[in-house]
């Protein structure tokens, strides 16, 4: 009986397995006279190939990349000039008759054989049925091809079981109660290896001395309704608020380029009220209708895309004028229609992008409006600026000239012929509000940043380029390192850093100030009374700063909770410092860092961890778009495409 999958079916199934690697059985089916017996030898199942190349087949693994939404019966492509299916070239290169040819296709991407010395290159159509459009895609049927054992799961293979994150949603009083219950099931009675050793387990929350860093003063525009606050909870309003430094030029032309069928009133609706918001804050829009274009089809070719973004690159600009924005409306998050879009943004049209989903656009919501509106502003060229700090509250920072920096390393998930990137972040003013971005590829999985010396030196000639003067004070976040990598770190990364100061001028000695960021942790923060926590949430307030008790006894660190939660139980950020040569009193150092947390410019609240150490994951995942994959010489390679230089001097990855 012949079931055929439907369209939606085919869609969860390369969901589920995209990325996942197989290998081809060609020996494990029909011989070539149609017997269903699983006996046919293995130069008569591959003809075409010697017999060394599939071995070499067999060991080497293919990634899918997704699935035909035809059968193997009905798959056509063409070899040598002739048409014929999937089905028809297996049966007659190979000797196969499939079994199952009303099913789909895998689409695997061809690996490197390993070939013996002298022997020629086996082309991937002799290995398999191949599009002649794109020679990199194997159209492999599922019963030839077999799972590669142990393999780790990336994204859930069905429903999400949403219990299994209630804990994390749990308020901070059941949330401390469920801890105490969980020691408790493992400890109570205690172990007898315990009691041998005089060892009695304690089974309630350690109490820790913490002290409540008040919040900063945040300015705005002199013109603005309130041209201070001082934040509460770690939020505040923009409705009465103009941005401290609008970006000069504004928005003259942009344009709005839907993916997604959608009703163009509904998306003209958003785009008036961006309008209008971003005018309330104080950017200039002289373009106050953007031309609507009409939707395009998601899954068209890269290079229908790129004539598409075109297009409304043209249709947005005027003569001898290109646009400044262009909006796109996506149907959903995906990261391929995405990042393909940033990709020719960033890298051929030079050109800021802003990615929407279609519910967003539709919804209109005002949250949603003043957050885009607060990132067009640093996108822009013209040295935008949300909101500023009291310099007044920041000392440190006037006594002599001090850069921010922050770094972060990337890795793919399963992604397998994707690299790792790296990426170095460095302020490009005196209170680190606006950033630029150096980032580089290195091998898979590896951790430290290889190149960080040419980084910091790339970073530190566009500081002085932007304030004229050289940094003599350096902060350093260094996100994504575990304790047990913190010497790797001294040996290598630090050592490097200090070696560029050195390559800049051998006289150029700033005082490096480096730490550790860190959020994978199990140390939580709850309150002994219930008048210490918001009454909303339950959880202490922002700017919760610990360096006692649950800090590490001998070495320089502390806990900061900088941000508020809407739901569950607030995670603290630690800080490590594994260099101080400014020599920084703890209270100064968290009050510096609790500070910097506000501002962040994607939203009207405090985040988390310093801006450094989030610029620089942004900007590694965006690096990801600019991943040139290529082969050269029969080598493979990896590269990353260059940023058009009109956007160097923006903040271009928000």
């Amino acid at each position: 009986m012949q079931v055929n999958l439907a369209p939606h079916e085919i869609d969860r199934a390369e969901y589920v397995f995209r990325s996942f690697s197989v290998f081809p059985n060609y020996g494990a089916t029909s011989s070539s006279d149609g017997a269903d017996a699983h006996e046919a030898a293995e130069p008569a199942a591959l003809p075409l190939a010697p017999t060394t190349a599939l071995g070499s087949m067999r060991k080497k693994t293919l990634v899918i990349s997704g699935f035909t939404r035809t059968s193997a019966a009905n798959t056509p492509f063409t070899l040598n000039g002739r048409a014929m299916t999937v089905a028809q070239y297996y049966a007659e290169a190979h000797g196969i008759r499939l079994r199952a040819p009303h099913l789909p296709c895998a689409m695997v991407q061809a690996g490197k054989l390993r070939r013996a010395p002298g022997q020629d290159r086996i082309s991937s159509a002799r290995l398999g049925a191949t599009d002649a459009s794109n020679p990199e895609t194997i159209y492999l049927p599922l019963e030839l091809a077999t799972m590669a054992p142990s393999q780790k799961a990336s994204r859930p293979l069905g429903r999400i079981d949403h219990n299994a994150f209630k804990v994390s949603a749990l308020s901070p009083h059941d949330r401390a109660a469920h801890i105490v219950r969980a020691g408790r099931a493992i400890y109570d009675p205690p172990l007898s290896l315990l009691v041998a050793y005089g060892l009695q387990p304690q089974f309630e929350l350690t109490a820790a001395p913490a002290r409540q860093l008040l919040a900063p003063t945040l300015l705005f525009h002199p013109t603005s309704q309130e041209p201070t606050l001082v934040p509460t909870q770690g939020r505040w309003d923009m409705s009465v608020h103009k941005l401290y430094r609008p970006a000069e030029g504004g928005i003259r032309r942009w344009a709005v380029l839907p993916f997604v069928p959608c009703d163009p009133k509904l998306v003209n609706r958003f785009m008036t009220r961006l309008s209008q918001r971003l005018r309330m804050f104080g950017v200039h829009v002289e373009d106050r209708d953007p031309p609507i274009l009409p939707p395009c089809d998601p899954g068209m070719g890269k290079e229908m895309l790129r004539t598409a973004v075109r297009h409304a690159y043209l249709q947005a600009g005027a003569e001898a004028q290109h646009p400044d924005v262009l909006v796109f409306v996506l149907p959903n998050r995906g990261f391929e229609l995405y990042h393909e879009l940033k990709r020719i943004c960033d890298t051929e049209l030079g050109v800021v992008s802003q990615c929407l989903t279609l519910k967003v656009a539709q919804d209109s919501r005002p949250t949603h409006v003043e957050n885009i509106a607060l990132k067009l502003n640093v996108k822009l060229p013209g040295r935008g600026q949300n909101f500023a700090v009291d310099p007044a509250q920041l000392l440190a920072l006037q006594e002599v000239p001090t850069m921010f920096m922050g770094a972060d390393v990337t890795h793919p998930a399963q992604e397998i012929r994707s690299p790792s990137i790296a990426s170095v972040v460095g302020s490009m003013d005196r209170y680190g509000a606006r950033y630029a971005c150096a980032t580089r590829i290195q091998p898979i999985r590896a951790e430290i940043i290889l190149d960080i010396g040419s980084m910091v030196v790339e970073l530190l000639q566009k500081f002085y380029m932007s304030t004229g003067c050289k940094p003599q004070r350096i902060m350093f976040f260094r996100d994504g390192i575990s304790e047990s990598q913190f010497s790797d770190v001294m040996r290598c990364e630090v050592a490097a850093i200090r070696k560029a100061f050195r390559a800049m001028d051998p006289e150029y000695k700033p005082l490096l100030t480096f730490m550790v960021v860190q959020k994978r942790h199990h140390t939580r923060f709850f309150a002994v009374a219930p008048e210490q926590a918001d009454p909303r949430t339950g959880n202490l307030p922002p700017g919760l700063f610990v360096d006692s008790e649950t800090a590490h006894p001998f070495e320089f660190d502390f806990y900061i909770q900088s941000h508020s939660t809407l739901q569950g139980l607030a995670k603290p950020t630690r800080y490590s410092v594994l260099v101080d040569e400014s020599k920084f009193a703890p209270n100064d150092l968290a009050e510096l860092c609790w500070r910097q947390c506000f501002l962040y410019p994607r939203g009207s609240r405090s985040v988390s961890m310093v801006p450094a150490g989030f610029y620089a994951h942004v900007t590694a995942a965006r690096a990801k778009a600019h991943v040139v994959d290529g082969e050269q010489d029969g080598q493979r390679y990896f590269a990353l495409q260059v940023v058009k230089p009109g956007l160097e001097g923006t903040m271009y990855f928000m």
